[in-house]
């Protein structure tokens, strides 16, 4: 199965099973080329977050992020993935596995809590 990453509008086929992302409303897309888009393939996910953070298109394999996706909660998501023929019930391909790694972002912004700070340093001090 390939996974796809959708990346500043331009599309990436990733083919380890190690994906980066930041928040995007759509993560990625899961692809089987035993699918002939006639709606008899079923895609599942499974893991850390599926169903709840990380939601999939059963029909396209679209999966989007429900929510922000915060590295300061949680920074690495492990889903699997499938691909089922509706009709029989069986696999198409083996279960893949790909790892999700959030970046930080700086979404909280400094604060200071006094108006000036002085600071002295010697004269002829190691940087």
């Amino acid at each position: 199965m390939q996974i796809i990453l959708n990346s500043l509008n331009m599309w990436y086929l990733i083919p380890k099973n190690f994906i980066e992302i930041y928040y995007r409303d759509t993560v990625n897309t899961l692809h089987t080329d035993q699918d002939k888009g006639d709606g008899n393939l079923k895609y599942i996910l499974t893991g850390d977050g599926a169903g709840s953070l990380f939601i999939i298109d059963e029909n396209t394999g679209d999966i989007h992020a429900a929510k922000k996706l915060d590295r300061e909660e949680k920074s690495l998501y492990v889903l699997r993935a499938k691909a089922i023929d509706r009709k029989s019930g069986r696999q198409v391909e083996p279960e893949s596995e790909f790892i999700i790694k959030i970046h930080d972002i700086n979404d909280n912004e400094p604060k200071f809590t006094k108006d000036l700070y002085t600071a002295s340093i010697p004269e002829m001090s190691g940087v």
